[in-house]
């Protein structure tokens, strides 16, 4: 049964990682599409945290597990764009905040809310530590 549920999670964020690089692929001669490389300095460590992530996702709850995956698929999806486009990493959603304009790739996406969630799931499991709550479906919470 554990192989079950550790297999359908890895299954979709290996079809997030194929669809990541597909739409990278098509949308890299698009117009308003910019390309960079990403060094390995950055990869290396995106890639260490989603791996530390995975390893700690039992201590998080529902949505810090979804975020956990969704962080480490983003991490593997950019690096997988790195690999097999010599262009670099292709960003094409853009959005204008203030003067500036954000442009990322859904593989961002997936990483920013993955850690969003995580860390919201790990900051609930904090606070009912500290205020010594239950969390439902958890066992009983107590202070060493």
């Amino acid at each position: 049964m554990r192989t079950r549920l550790l297999t359908w999670p890895l299954a979709l964020a290996g079809a997030f990682v194929a669809v990541d690089v597909l739409v990278d692929h098509v949308m890299a001669t698009a117009p308003g599409t910019y390309h960079h490389a990403r060094p390995a300095a950055l990869a290396v460590p995106a890639l260490a945290l989603a791996a530390i992530l995975w390893a700690t996702r039992s201590q998080l709850g529902a949505a810090g597990r979804l975020g956990v995956l969704l962080t480490l698929a983003g991490a593997v999806g950019n690096a997988a764009c790195l690999v097999l486009d010599p262009a670099g990493v292709s960003d094409y959603l853009g959005a204008q905040v203030g003067r500036y304009l954000v442009v990322v790739n859904i593989a961002d996406l997936a990483i920013v809310v993955g850690l969003v969630l995580a860390l919201c799931s790990a900051v609930r499991i904090y606070a009912a530590r500290l205020l010594g709550r239950d969390l439902p479906g958890r066992a009983r919470v107590t202070r060493s």
